[in-house]
């Protein structure tokens, strides 16, 4: 009885609900509309991980720019934080892929555009600049640019330092090509040279040639630029010494001791690399535990004994830290100097296999392209003096580093340059790199090294 009272009201119920079912549902045609729903869930699945993906390869390659961002614009980049997760719930309609997309674009634009400064032409006279690995990746670029350089009335002339002489040459005719295409009417000069910084007696022979070939006129700047990341099994060279520190520091230090011997106002570049924040690592507590390298990769132990050791994976990130220790101290050494080591970033050179082919991290839009690269080398070179930097005492303050985006930097200044690696420890590392290099270039025949 009770059942056969509540029947009504429990059909009534029934009949509402499937008319609100009917309503809210569309019409199905043969399960097409259910078909073209789960298709467009796996399509927005597909999306979003595609995003995901490419996002993280981003801000792999980008990190170097991003935090230089952080470091040189603090206020703007709080601003965003904040700004970018209101913008995202104002905006529910709008995909966070769509969001992510348009966030990276806009790092590209600021840092490879708006933020890098416009390059001051350089004094009206002559200048030379030599560069080393100069046929191909940053080196060449490098080179290529400054031949198209519009100086005015001055002439820059561009020594072209390469192992293969036949590699150089061929850049440099590729360079020449180039410069008749261009609407500049320099009289830029381009020399290829053979050097081979795994040999001392290279280094020698080759200032030997450059005063030949230039005359009396001095090397204005020193562009240090050839690199190499060394193979898992590489063993020590002629001299004993590992050959990727002896070709990445120790002959770049000899060849500019030579040259700031002819021109004590030598300015000298040196292509650093972010890599050489992974030393700084070994010092944290946690990170360091899981890492064999010592706190800041290079201490006095290491330039007793591990320099005369054969290569293994860690030496690129050991010959960088010591690009900026010598950068660092060169102007202390040499008073009338200026040095300045360079941190590109990830720049899209041939320098690993993988970033060489069709589809690269610089076709991605991951790293930037060699020409966007150059632009802080540039700067470098050409310009008369350094941002922040007219009023600077080099000979007391060393060197200074300089970031993707053309600012510069005290070296080893990041936050995480801290306890066993701290900015005052390798400052002092620094200097026991420069007495070690000394006392071997010496052992080899350098009469000026001191």
């Amino acid at each position: 009885e009770v059942w056969e009272s509540q029947l009504p009201h429990i059909l009534h119920w029934m009949k509402r609900e499937d008319s609100m079912c009917k309503k809210t549902s569309p019409p199905s045609s043969n399960g097409k509309s259910s078909k073209k729903s789960s298709s467009s869930t796996v399509m927005g699945i597909i999306v979003n991980l595609a995003t995901a993906v490419y996002t993280v390869g981003f801000v792999n390659f980008r990190i170097v720019e991003i935090v230089s961002l952080i470091r040189g614009f603090p206020a703007q980049a709080l601003t965003t934080l904040v700004a970018l997760p209101v913008i995202s719930k104002a905006t529910t309609k709008l995909p966070w892929s769509l969001i992510a997309i348009l966030s990276m674009a806009a790092v590209v634009w600021i840092t490879d555009d708006y933020v890098l400064d416009p390059i001051i032409p350089s004094p009206q006279q002559d200048i030379v600049v030599v560069i080393t690995g100069a046929n191909s990746g940053v080196g060449f670029e490098t080179a290529k640019a400054l031949a198209q350089y519009d100086a005015s009335s001055s002439t820059v002339t561009v020594v072209m330092a390469c192992r293969s002489v036949q590699k150089c040459q061929a850049a440099a005719e590729n360079i020449r090509n180039s410069q008749e295409t261009t609407t500049n009417n320099n009289n830029n000069v381009i020399i290829p040279m053979q050097l081979d910084l795994a040999s001392f007696d290279s280094v020698y022979q080759f200032v030997d040639s450059i005063q030949e070939t230039i005359g009396d006129r001095p090397v204005n700047v020193l562009f240090n630029n050839a690199g190499y990341v060394p193979g898992k099994v590489e063993t020590a060279n002629a001299y004993g010494l590992d050959p990727s520190f002896t070709t990445m520091h120790l002959s770049h230090h000899l060849l500019a001791e030579l040259l700031v011997e002819q021109n004590p106002r030598l300015r000298l570049v040196t292509t650093s690399s972010a890599t050489h924040h992974i030393c700084a690592a070994t010092a944290w507590p946690i990170l360091g535990f899981f890492m064999t390298n010592r706190p800041g990769c290079i201490d006095s132990d290491y330039l007793a004994k591990n320099i005369y050791s054969a290569v293994n994976e860690d030496k690129y990130i050991v010959a960088k830290v010591a690009n900026v220790l010598h950068a660092s101290e060169f102007s202390i050494q040499h008073t009338e100097s200026i040095s300045v080591a360079i941190d590109l970033g990830w720049v899209g050179t041939s320098i690993q296999p993988w970033m060489s082919g069709k589809v690269t991290p610089t076709s991605l839009g991951w790293m930037r392209s060699a020409s966007i690269g150059i632009y802080p080398m540039l700067q470098a070179i050409l310009q008369p003096s350094f941002d922040q930097q007219e009023q600077r005492n080099w000979s007391q303050q060393g060197g200074v580093t300089m970031d993707p985006l053309g600012k510069t930097n005290e070296p080893f200044s990041f936050p995480w340059w801290s306890g066993d690696a701290s900015p005052e420890k390798m400052k002092q590392v620094g200097k026991e790199l420069w007495t070690t290099s000394t006392e071997i270039l010496q052992k080899h025949g350098c009469t000026v090294c001191q």
